[in-house]
């Protein structure tokens, strides 16, 4: 099986492919957002030089969210027209679930961070779990000075966007706290559609009529 990744929840967009050994290919650009042409422009040239037709796709996985109103419209709009051309399953892969699959399972627990409004971030926790990092509570948009509540013991992992900036808030709340290398911490087409590989071989399909962004709400711990 090989799959189409499609992410465009942050500022780091990026298309991928994956097939039975991992990624095939990939193509990301740091431009503040994918436009829906330059996102068919990036499709067509990662089929091109992996040698591959759309008609050689067997499904798409498409990031579904938190982040970006507008990045997760476009990504969700081309991703639902390629299967509708295509006659092809889709899958929805939430966009904190693929940053932790990039991460190896080499720590107590993982934090991952995107960049929300001002003021906060969103927020997925995980653990380790028969070798997988599984969500150990539901993503949350966070206050930063809130940050590293709830994440457990020493030794939990940062990655993503919004810990580099965050970093002193981090530190006074775990001090512990292992910082991921950059590589890390950017959305990656290829996670998207290796991790949607699997949830397709899982036989999970997602509706593309009915399916929208995940917009996360305001942490409610908070006031």
């Amino acid at each position: 099986m090989i799959v189409l990744g499609i992410e465009t929840a942050t500022r780091l967009c990026g298309v991928g492919l994956a097939g039975p050994d991992g990624c095939i290919a990939e193509y990301r650009m740091a431009t503040g957002g994918f436009r829906g042409e330059q996102l068919a422009g990036a499709v067509s040239t990662l089929l091109r030089d992996a040698g591959l037709k759309p008609s050689q796709i067997d499904g798409v996985a498409v990031s579904i969210g938190p982040g970006s109103f507008t990045g997760l419209r476009v990504g969700l709009a081309f991703a639902k027209g390629f299967v509708l051309g295509t006659d092809k399953p889709m899958v929805a892969v939430a966009t904190l679930d693929a940053m932790a699959f990039q991460v190896p399972v080499a720590f107590a627990g993982l934090c991952v961070l995107l960049h929300s409004k001002k003021n906060e971030v969103y927020r997925g926790l995980y653990r380790p779990e028969n070798g997988k990092w599984v969500a150990a509570d539901d993503p949350a948009a966070v206050p930063i000075d809130c940050i590293a509540e709830g994440c457990g013991g020493s030794g939990t992992a940062f990655v993503g966007e919004g810990v580099l900036e965050n970093a002193s808030s981090i530190l006074g709340h775990a001090s512990n706290a292992q910082f991921l290398p950059p590589l890390l911490s950017m959305p990656s087409g290829c996670a998207v559609a290796m991790l949607g590989r699997n949830l397709l071989e899982e036989g999970i399909r997602s509706d593309a009529d009915k399916l929208v962004p995940r917009y996360i709400k305001r942490f409610q711990g908070v006031a």
